[in-house]
């Protein structure tokens, strides 16, 4: 109560337009000190200030029509879209060196795959939504679990890929913050083997295109899980209605 409360209070401060009055301070204005130009904050504003004129006003999330496997895809799918971006923009912007990129860009993606592997998991019919059974970061572990789930929709090459595929990013980046923190020394990260080395040197030598590649087609493969479950589940159950079976549960 006390936080809308706070929310409902008259805004002092004159309304911005990041789509094109907002200015983000040069390198040089910074230096010196001047940063005349830079609209924004005051004393008395706020960062969730309510919109103004023709600010851009954040929605509410709908909490009503999605459950716990829908909340992963939507910002499985946010986190995969702006990741695209970036990499488009890379490639129309070539004055920018990969290394602006590459970090940001991996960890968009290896959160998308998270949750990814998060939601077709929560997704199969065999999912009972238990506190905590979802929490953690490791793929691996999120993999060996979704697996079995899935392995009669796809070809066993096609699993083995993935489990390589997930296995090998699982090594490169053991943790969420791997890519947050490239520079850091994993080894002193209680959860990973001390044979590991920081990410940024791991990442030297490798192939850009490859890699975003490699992240692109674990992430398409995820997303073909749920359409995948749902052919080979209306295969089944015409199989049952031409053996003369009413339903999937006279069936079993």
């Amino acid at each position: 109560m006390e936080h809308d409360e706070a929310r409902n209070v008259v805004d002092p401060r004159e309304p911005v337009d990041l789509r094109s009055t907002i200015s983000f301070a040069p390198l040089d204005a910074l230096a010196t000190g001047s940063l005349n130009d830079f609209p924004w904050p005051e004393t008395d504003h706020t960062l969730l200030s309510p919109p103004r004129a023709n600010e851009i006003p954040i929605p509410a999330e709908d909490r009503t029509t999605l459950d716990t496997a829908e909340r992963f895809r939507v910002y499985a799918q946010r986190y995969h879209a702006l990741a695209q971006t970036l990499i488009q923009t890379w490639l129309v912007q070539q004055q920018h060196d990969v290394l602006d990129f590459v970090n940001v860009v991996s960890f968009m993606y290896r959160h998308a795959i998270e949750l990814y592997l998060k939601y077709a998991i929560a997704s199969d019919p065999s999912f009972l939504d238990e506190t905590g059974t979802l929490i953690g970061h490791d793929l691996t572990t999120l993999w060996q679990r979704l697996s079995p789930l899935i392995s009669s929709y796809y070809e066993p090459s096609e699993i083995l890929l993935m489990s390589n595929l997930v296995g090998e990013l699982q090594a490169l980046a053991p943790s969420a913050d791997s890519f947050r923190y490239p520079f850091r020394d994993v080894t002193a990260h209680r959860r990973v083997p001390a044979t590991r080395f920081e990410l940024a040197s791991e990442l030297e030598g490798g192939s850009a295109d490859y890699l975003f590649l490699g992240l692109e087609r674990i992430v398409n493969f995820l997303r073909t899980v749920e359409t995948a479950r749902e052919l080979t589940n209306g295969w089944e159950a015409e199989m049952r209605l031409e053996a003369g079976y009413g339903s999937a549960h006279d069936f079993a």
